[in-house]
């Protein structure tokens, strides 16, 4: 079983959330990176949650981890809380090791054991999270871009 993802929104809030499923590997990272950051770009939500609750395997090596800690954030000059959500240990620990090793290009990025302790850091109450439509008219109007012809 690969890894599988969805995203979600939290109109409120203004948090986007990603949620993984199944086993992540290293070569799907890259692909789960570049799906984000349009995203993120699209939305330009107030923080982001990576949520690896249902994630069954963690399959990364600790040199790709620390490869990726040394490359530059997906979003270039976008600095939102990212909040990752890691509840085994295994998970927990190669989160925070990236945590650790990318200080100083994500001085902005977390790890955290529940939803409930990101919630919580992120001073949301009560959120309430919407699948990401796959149309661009429907992400426009979910984030609220008002359709402007320019």
């Amino acid at each position: 079983m690969g890894m599988s993802y969805r995203f979600e929104f939290d109109r409120v809030n203004r948090i986007l959330r990603a949620s993984i499923e199944g086993a992540i590997a290293d070569e799907e990272i890259s692909i789960f990176r570049t799906d984000t950051a349009k995203l993120v770009s699209e939305a330009k939500p107030s923080s982001c949650i990576v949520d690896l609750s249902q994630t069954k395997q963690y399959d990364i090596s600790s040199a790709n981890i620390r490869v990726l800690a040394k490359s530059a954030p997906a979003v270039p000059g976008i600095s939102i809380l990212v909040v990752v959500v890691a509840p085994s240990t295994h998970m927990f620990g190669l989160t925070r090791m990236f945590q650790i090793t990318s200080e100083e290009t994500r001085p902005w990025f977390r790890v955290v054991k529940s939803s409930k302790e990101a919630y919580e850091l992120l001073r949301a109450e009560s959120p309430s999270f919407e699948p990401v439509p796959e149309d661009a008219e429907a992400r426009k109007k979910m984030w609220g871009i008002a359709n402007t012809d320019q």
